[in-house]
C-alpha cells in the first residue's frame, strides 16, 4: 500500500460494467471486488477512494467505497443502485433476472405468459411466494454520494483494473503528465 497520507483511487469501470449484464459477480471482477473491500475496510474512505466513468454523468466521478463494499457479497442490482446508475424498482426482480427465470418455460408460449404474470402479481401481492419462485424483491439502495472528478490529487495513485475505458485512460495519461504519484494497472 502507500503511505497513510496517499490516497489511492481505484477505477471500477469494469465492475459497473460486469454488474450492468451480471446478478452475481466471477473471475477477474470478483477479485477485484474483493481486493477493493479488504482494502476499504482496513484503510477506510480516506486513504482508498474509487472511481468509475458514469455515462449519465458524462465523466468520471469518484466516491468512498465503505459503504458500496461493506458487504462482502456482490449483488450488482444494489452497487448499480447505489452508484445511481439503476432504478430502484419498488417490487419487481431485475428485467434480466425475470427472463432467466422464464427462460425454462420457453417451450410453451402460453405457460410462459402465465408465468410472466404470476411473476408480476406475486411481486406486487405476494412477496413470499416470489421467493418460492427463486426470486425476490429488490433491495432498496441508498445512493451514495459521487463526486465528478477532472483532475486526481497531486501524490495520489491511481489503480486500473481494465483498460478498455478512454475516459479511464485519459485520467491516467494526464495524472501522469501532473507528476501524479503513479499509475498502476492490475
Amino acid at each position: 500500500m502507500t503511505a497513510l497520507n496517499e490516497r489511492v483511487y481505484f477505477d471500477i469501470t469494469d465492475i459497473v460494467r460486469f454488474a450492468g449484464s451480471h446478478d452475481r459477480v466471477a473471475g477477474i471482477p470478483r477479485v477485484h471486488f474483493n481486493l477493493i473491500s479488504h482494502l476499504s475496510r482496513t484503510h477506510g474512505g480516506e486513504v482508498v477512494r474509487c472511481l468509475f466513468h458514469h455515462s449519465a454523468a458524462l465523466g468520471m466521478v469518484e466516491f468512498d467505497p465503505t459503504a458500496l463494499f461493506a458487504d462482502d457479497e456482490f449483488d450488482a442490482s444494489t452497487l448499480l443502485q447505489r452508484l445511481g446508475l439503476e432504478a430502484s424498482h419498488r417490487f419487481l426482480p431485475r428485467q434480466r433476472t425475470i427472463k432467466n427465470y422464464l427462460r425454462r418455460f420457453d417451450g410453451n408460449k402460453a405457460l410462459r405468459a402465465w408465468k410472466k404474470l404470476d411473476v408480476h402479481l406475486s411481486a406486487r401481492w405476494r412477496p413470499q411466494r416470489l421467493a418460492a419462485m427463486g426470486l425476490a424483491r429488490p433491495v432498496q439502495a441508498t445512493p451514495i454520494p459521487l463526486q465528478p472528478v477532472r483532475v486526481l490529487p497531486a501524490g495520489s495513485r491511481q489503480v486500473i483494473l481494465s483498460i478498455d475505458n478512454a475516459e479511464t485512460l485519459q485520467l491516467a495519461r494526464e495524472h501522469r503528465a501532473r507528476g501524479g504519484g503513479g499509475v498502476e494497472v492490475l
